[in-house]
């Protein structure tokens, strides 16, 4: 099972690939003159393409702080070796990521389970979540596309034919203009989803995402390649923004979007939950010399409505954050900064 993580196109034009011992960003490496030079990783490569990268999750943190500057300022700064230099990393990133425990479960968010920063997964324009479900049917043409040699394995669009598509949609579509009617129909669809959020309490959209949809929407035009982004591009921006919302932004408790569920595992409702656990924590940690007992905490909880089994993952995460901590088995105390 895997979960993928796309950022939407701002140049998703490519013509070939290439592999590099400077991996993901930049190495520094001796000449046969014994100075030091840099190689250009992935990301460098791709600069007005697309760069993929597979098993993000594995990526060491130096690398992941790379990626998080590339995608936020397109460029990447280097220090290495006496060299100093930044350079152009304007690509967009295709990722795919796998589940911590192997698994991914539908009913947890996505921070969660794929060993990403927050920071780092919200500079994501998409993310989707593919699921590998048992299909009768799709079953058997997956197989039998992978046993029997048929015409069937061709590709819909010839390799060639789509390679110099990419080509001719990125010389001809230089820069996109939004109509007014496009810009609109975001500008409806954020007011929309924002006073939702109002509503609810929860942060369904935020500046972030509509950049993310403006994005989209010139991509969609590029992919016609049209100069001219319509309300057309707009909705479809829309519905792909939504299938991916519905994926992964959706508070298991109320059923609606929370853009914090997706990113930091926590939605409005949860966040008053933990809130209230914290404070019953505080109020009885004095009770006793080893801090507040935990069935005091799980009683007074329940008390207000609180499931049992919600308090103890709320005690478990706080506790695996650190702020709290057990001085004995079965007791909690608020970890302070002094």
């Amino acid at each position: 099972l895997r979960a993928v993580k796309q950022v939407a196109p701002r140049a998703i034009l490519t013509t070939g690939y290439a592999t590099t011992g400077a991996g993901i960003t930049v190495a520094t490496v001796k000449d046969e003159d014994g100075r030091w030079t840099l190689e250009a990783g992935a990301l460098v490569l791709a600069d007005r393409g697309i760069a993929l990268i597979d098993e993000i999750e594995k990526m060491g943190k130096n690398d992941r702080r790379h990626v998080l500057e590339s995608l936020e300022q397109q460029t990447l700064s280097v220090a290495k070796a006496g060299i100093t230099a930044t350079l152009n990393t304007r690509c967009s990133v295709l990722a795919c990521a796998n589940p911590k425990r192997g698994r991914f479960d539908k009913h947890e968010s996505i921070v969660d389970q794929i060993d990403l920063e927050p920071p780092l997964l919200s500079r994501f324009d998409l993310i989707f979540v593919m699921l590998d479900e048992p299909d009768e049917d799709r079953d058997e043409k997956i197989a039998r596309h992978i046993l029997y040699e048929s015409e069937d394995k061709k590709p819909i669009i010839d390799y060639h034919l789509f390679r110099k598509y990419i080509i001719y949609a990125r010389d001809v579509v230089k820069d996109v203009v939004m109509t007014e009617e496009a810009n609109e129909e975001l500008i409806k669809f954020y007011k929309e989803l924002r006073k939702k959020s109002k509503d609810s309490q929860s942060i369904a959209i935020t500046a972030r995402q509509l950049e993310a949809l403006r994005r989209l929407t010139e991509a969609s035009a590029r992919v016609r390649l049209s100069n001219v982004a319509t309300v057309e591009d707009a909705r479809r921006a829309i519905s792909l923004f939504e299938y991916s919302l519905n994926q992964i932004a959706i508070d298991p408790e109320t059923g609606e979007f929370d853009i914090d569920f997706a990113f930091y595992g926590v939605s409005a409702t949860m966040r008053d939950k933990i809130a209230f656990v914290m404070k019953v924590v505080e109020e009885y940690e004095n009770e006793t010399p080893n801090g507040a007992p935990e069935e005091k905490i799980i009683e007074e909880c329940e008390s207000k409505g609180l499931d049992r089994s919600k308090v103890i993952e709320i005690l478990e995460k706080l506790t695996e954050k650190g702020d709290l901590y057990r001085p004995r088995f079965g007791y909690y105390k608020v970890m302070k900064n002094y």
